[in-house]
């Protein structure tokens, strides 16, 4: 069973097409991060609790250049390898709101490496 059927019930893109995932690869790209990378719901309201979603947000693009610092300068608080998965746990602030985050990659639909990221807090995202 791949990543998001254990976590959402259903494929990755069934996920974003239900809005259970946020699809924001095209911010990521401005920030060097070529794997499709998407957030939850949940995530973006702890950083824009009452703004409606847009890719065109800085947060997003905070919140994608604090991700890949924390994955090229080792500086997570928690790591976790597992099969065809590997977590990281960080801290971030962004845009003047610090935020506990869990970054997880893993196969997507096809296969190929995707990365979901999500607030440290959303309970059974990752394993035991």
């Amino acid at each position: 069973m791949i990543y998001h059927q254990q976590i959402f019930g259903c494929s990755r893109a069934q996920a974003l097409q239900r809005g259970l995932v946020l699809d924001i690869s095209p911010a990521a790209r401005l920030a060097f991060i070529e794997v499709p990378l998407a957030i939850t719901p949940k995530l973006w309201r702890s950083i824009a609790p009452d703004d409606p979603f847009r890719l065109e947000d800085p947060r997003l693009l905070c919140l994608c250049w604090s991700t890949l610092l924390t994955l090229i300068t080792h500086t997570s608080t928690r790591e976790e390898f597992e099969p065809f998965r590997h977590t990281v746990w960080f801290e971030s602030v962004v845009l003047g709101r610090r935020v506990s985050l869990k970054l997880t990659t893993h196969p997507g639909d096809g296969r190929a490496p995707v990365m979901t990221l999500l607030t440290e807090a959303e309970a059974g995202l990752t394993a035991s």
